[in-house]
């Protein structure tokens, strides 16, 4: 067999059984909907690999440990946020954990020690948070966005040694404890007409899985440039760790463009600071909007 490193993410619904026993229906309904609609896509979006899934768990492969974090942190607040206005027994709540280690490849399916410990992390996790091991810690080097709060060393089961742990959490209720840092984006430039764009965009909106919507029709975006060149649902702009976007094309008919280059649908590129982002006919610029005592110029 192979050998590689990897990052290994275990996601499991807290209280699957109970919620089963009480409305079948209704659960099998609303764990589909989360499959769908949140945990897969976060998946994709951060080139994870699902290795298998049982329904109310699932376990991801990456290969780079920031993405890893990046999926269970939107996995957790998309969650959260989606949920807010139900009530406390009808969420969904997932206990996440993320280990760094060497597994054995044997065709899709891999197997080894650092797997056992991504599930035990979940494990011994909270409803709604993260549990990381020291693995995954040291690998982010200087975590700028990340914020990591040490939860000691724990034994963990049919594992010989114990393990330090570290915690990311998210508040159920869609408040982010510890979560990438929010930063205020602003975008500035002209339609095609003449007329101006300037807005600030929204932090929290930047920070879910969703993020923001740029296109033309305004009850399908968030931010509308009327303009006949631009697409209903041109392009997505989302918050990435440090002072970093992303930015997707959502399959628009004339592309989403930086630096010449046009964009793949569905292919989310990192974009910083100053950046130019031309759509139709329309060119605008992405910049940090200061903190309070900061100093930038746009």
């Amino acid at each position: 067999m192979n050998r590689r490193l990897s990052t290994l993410l275990h996601g499991d619904l807290v209280g699957f059984s109970r919620m089963m026993e009480a409305a079948e229906t209704t659960t099998v309904a609303a764990v589909k909907w989360a499959q769908t609609q949140v945990w897969e896509p976060a998946i994709q979006r951060g080139s994870g690999r699902l290795i298998n899934t049982a329904g109310d768990a699932f376990l991801v492969e990456f290969e780079q440990t920031p993405l890893a974090i990046r999926c269970a942190l939107e996995i957790q607040s998309d969650l959260a946020f989606r949920q807010r206005e139900l009530p406390a027994e009808r969420r969904l709540t997932f206990r996440i954990g993320i280990n760094r280690g060497e597994v054995r490849v044997d065709g899709t399916n891999i197997f080894g020690t650092a797997i056992n410990v991504a599930a035990r992390l979940q494990a011994l996790a909270s409803p709604g948070t993260i549990f990381v091991s020291a693995a995954v810690r040291d690998e982010m080097g200087d975590p700028e966005g990340f914020a990591f709060a040490d939860r000691g060393e724990m034994s963990l089961k049919n594992i010989a040694r114990p393990v330090r742990v570290y915690e990311i959490a998210v508040d159920v209720a869609g408040q982010v404890r510890t979560h990438i840092v929010r930063e205020r984006w602003r975008v500035v430039g002209r339609r095609r007409n003449g007329g101006p764009i300037d807005v600030t965009l929204d932090a929290a909106a930047l920070a879910t899985a969703e993020g923001i919507i740029v296109g033309r029709v305004p009850d399908q975006c968030h931010l509308t440039v009327d303009d006949i060149s631009v697409s209903r649902r041109h392009f997505r702009l989302r918050q990435l760790t440090g002072e970093m976007l992303s930015i997707e094309d959502l399959g628009s008919t004339n592309g989403t463009y930086i630096a010449g280059r046009r964009l793949t649908p569905g292919e989310p590129m990192s974009i910083a600071a100053g950046t130019n982002i031309s759509f139709g006919e329309v060119t605008i610029n992405v910049a940090r909007v200061p903190a309070p005592g900061e100093s930038t110029k746009f």
